[in-house]
């Protein structure tokens, strides 16, 4: 049996076999630890090679309307003074609604759901006053599907 300094200088050359030699540090040339080795950021300009311009892209087709809410209607002659405009969508013609009704202030102060009618939306919806809930339901009539 080798005894135990026998082993001690064989495992000694063993690790400067298996282990490379570090780099000095000092010389800069570990890319790690280098300031050269950190990338430089280069202009788009300088990145372009070609001189041909880019061609402009072709403006997209607007999409066919799809679904119920973008179906065009005609707007009755009692309600198109309202919105100003003789054909709009459902949601369109009821946001319009709401904005006269915001603009000429008749909702009413003490009952936030109640709608105090001028005489255009009188005779529109044929009441005096309407509730908030209901302000669809009178608006539909006036409301026919553009063929």
């Amino acid at each position: 049996m080798p005894s135990s300094s026998a082993l001690s200088s064989l495992a000694g050359k063993l690790c400067k076999v298996a282990s490379p030699s570090p780099l000095p540090l000092s010389s800069g040339s570990c890319r790690c630890f280098s300031v050269q080795a950190k990338s430089k950021k280069v202009p788009k300009a300088e990145l372009k090679t070609t001189t041909e311009p880019e061609p402009e892209p072709e403006p997209k087709p607007k999409p066919e309307p799809r679904g119920g809410a973008q179906i065009l209607y005609r707007v009755s002659s009692s309600l198109a003074p309202i919105l100003q405009t003789s054909e709009t969508t459902r949601p369109d013609a009821l946001k319009r609604v709401w904005d006269y009704i915001k603009a000429h202030k008749l909702q009413s102060s003490t009952e936030k759901s109640q709608i105090l009618c001028d005489p255009p939306l009188k005779k529109a919806f044929g009441r005096d006053n309407v509730k908030v809930s209901e302000v669809l339901k009178y608006l539909s009539p006036h409301l026919s599907r553009k063929i």
